[in-house]
C-alpha cells in the first residue's frame, strides 16, 4: 500500500469540495474521514504501508466488513447500515485515492445484483456472506462477444431439478476469490437472456487464472462451464429478463467505478503539486513554467467536473430520478479518461525525476490503463452511448421540397440587445 501519514486527509479535502458543490449531506463526508482511518488501520494491520507490498485484498475485506462496511447501501434488514448512494460513492472515491486495487473492499460490487433481484430461499444465506465480507464475481463477457451481451452464447437448459449451464466466460475478474458469481445465459439458441446465481465451487465449474497488466489485484482468467448443475430457484429477476437485470446493475455500478477512478486521478494530480512544491522548497526551481500551472488548472477542473457530474447523476438514479440512458455509459468512459489523462500529465510534471516501476504513479497508470479495456470504457461504452443518443433523439418531420424549387425565404431575425449577449 502507498500511504503516508500526510496524504490521509487530502482525499477528504476532494470529497469536501465536490459534496459542498452538489449541496450534499456533510455526513457523507465525515462517513468518508471515518472510513479513511479504518481503510489505513487495516492496512497497517496487515504490514500494507510499505510501497512494495502486496495487498491480501480478502484478509482486507473481510477485516473491513466485520467493522460494518460489508453492505453500506443495504436495509437493515438486509445486514447493512442503510446509507445512501453518495456514501457509497465517496467510500469507492476514497479506495481509488490510496489504491484502485481496493475497489472492492467495502462494496458489495456485483453482489448488490442479490440484494435487489434475488429471491431465492438461499438470499439470506448470500446477503450474510455479503456482509461478512465476501466477494462476487459477474460472468458476462465471452470471447468472442467482448461485452456485447446480445451475442451471449453460454447456453442454459431446462433441467427436472433445474437447470443446466454450459459455456465459456473470459475475461472475467475475481475469478478465484469469488464465492458466488452472476451469469448471463442465452436460454435457448434464440431466445432472450436469464441471469443466475451459480456457487463457485459448483460440479462442472473450471476457473483458469491468466496474468493481467494492471488491477492485477484481485485474480483474473476465464470460467468454463461443462453441464454445471444450478438449481431450479437460482433465477435473478425472471426467465429472459436477464439483459434487464444487467442494465439496471450497471447504470448504477459504473458510476461507482467512476468515483473510484477519479479518486485515483485526484491522487496522481496530488502527487504532482507535491513535486512541485517540493521543488520550490528545495530551492530546485523558483516558480513552476507557465504550462505546468496551465495543465495543473486542467486537470484540476476536469476532475472536479466529472466528479461533481459523479455525485449528481448518483443523487438522481438512486432517489428513483430518470437519466437520458445515453449518460450512464458514457460516464464510466469519460472518467476513466479524464483520470488516465491527468495521470499522464502528472507523469510529465514528474518526468525529470523518474517514476519507478513500484511508484505509486506508475501504479495508477498500469491500472487506469486497465480499466481502459475492462467493460470497453475505451470506445465501447462511447458507441453504446452514441447508439442510444441516437435511439432517443427526439424524430421529427423533415420538410421535402422538389430538385430545383428555390428554397423559401426565411423572415429576417430581429438583431439583439446590448442585455441579450449577456455570458
Amino acid at each position: 500500500m502507498r500511504v503516508e501519514q500526510s496524504e490521509k486527509s487530502r482525499s477528504i479535502n476532494h470529497l469536501g469540495a465536490i459534496m459542498s458543490a452538489i449541496g450534499g449531506d456533510p455526513a457523507v463526508v465525515r462517513f468518508a474521514a471515518r472510513f479513511e482511518r479504518d481503510l489505513l488501520a487495516s492496512l497497517a494491520a496487515f504490514g500494507c504501508l510499505e510501497p512494495r507490498a502486496l495487498l491480501p485484498l480478502a484478509a482486507i475485506k473481510r477485516s473491513l466488513a466485520a467493522s460494518g462496511y460489508g453492505l453500506i447501501e443495504a436495509s437493515r434488514a438486509d445486514g447493512g447500515l442503510r446509507l445512501s448512494a453518495h456514501h457509497q460513492a465517496a467510500v469507492q472515491f476514497v479506495c481509488g485515492y490510496h489504491d484502485l486495487d481496493l475497489r472492492d473492499v467495502a462494496h458489495a460490487g456485483h453482489g448488490w445484483i442479490i440484494v435487489r433481484d434475488y429471491h431465492g430461499p438461499d438470499r439470506r444465506k448470500l446477503l450474510d456472506a455479503m456482509a461478512r465480507g465476501e466477494l462476487f464475481g459477474i460472468a458476462m463477457t465471452e470471447p468472442m462477444g467482448g461485452t456485447a451481451i446480445r451475442r451471449t452464447s453460454t447456453l442454459a437448459a431446462r433441467r427436472s431439478s433445474g437447470w443446466i449451464i454450459r459455456g465459456l466466460k473470459r475475461p472475467i475478474s475475481r475469478v478465484l476469490e469469488a464465492q458466488t458469481f452472476i451469469v448471463l445465459c442465452r436460454h435457448r439458441a434464440n431466445d432472450g437472456l436469464t441471469t443466475f446465481v451459480v456457487d463457485a465451487h459448483a460440479r462442472g465449474l473450471t476457473r483458469r487464472c491468466e496474468v493481467p497488466s494492471g488491477l492485477a489485484g484481485w485474480s483474473w482468467g476465464e470460467l468454463a462451464f461443462a453441464n454445471v448443475p444450478v438449481p431450479g430457484f437460482a433465477v435473478l429477476g425472471s426467465v429472459g429478463a436477464g439483459d434487464a437485470v444487467i442494465a439496471k446493475h450497471f447504470g448504477q455500478y459504473r458510476l461507482m467505478v467512476a468515483a473510484t477512478c477519479l479518486g485515483a486521478g485526484a491522487r496522481a494530480l496530488d502527487v504532482a503539486v507535491e513535486e512541485i512544491q517540493c521543488r520550490i522548497a528545495s530551492g530546485a526551481i523558483t516558480k513552476p513554467r507557465d504550462f505546468v500551472l496551465v495543465d495543473l488548472s486542467d486537470c484540476g477542473s476536469a476532475l472536479f467536473e466529472a466528479s461533481v457530474s459523479t455525485f449528481a447523476q448518483l443523487r438522481q438514479i438512486s432517489s428513483g430520478g430518470q437519466l437520458p440512458r445515453s449518460l450512464l455509459p458514457s460516464a464510466k468512459a469519460r472518467a476513466v479518461s479524464i483520470a488516465t489523462s491527468v495521470a499522464q500529465t502528472a507523469a510529465k510534471i514528474l518526468a525529470s525525476r523518474g517514476i519507478p516501476e513500484c511508484s505509486i504513479l506508475s501504479k495508477i497508470l498500469r491500472d487506469l490503463r486497465a480499466y481502459e479495456f475492462a467493460d470497453g470504457a475505451g470506445d465501447e461504452l462511447r458507441r453504446a452511448a452514441g447508439k442510444l443518443y441516437l435511439e432517443d433523439y427526439p424524430s421529427r418531420p423533415v420538410a421535402t421540397r422538389a430538385v430545383g424549387t428555390p428554397p423559401k425565404p426565411q423572415p429576417k431575425r430581429a438583431q439583439p440587445t446590448r442585455q441579450d449577449n449577456r455570458d
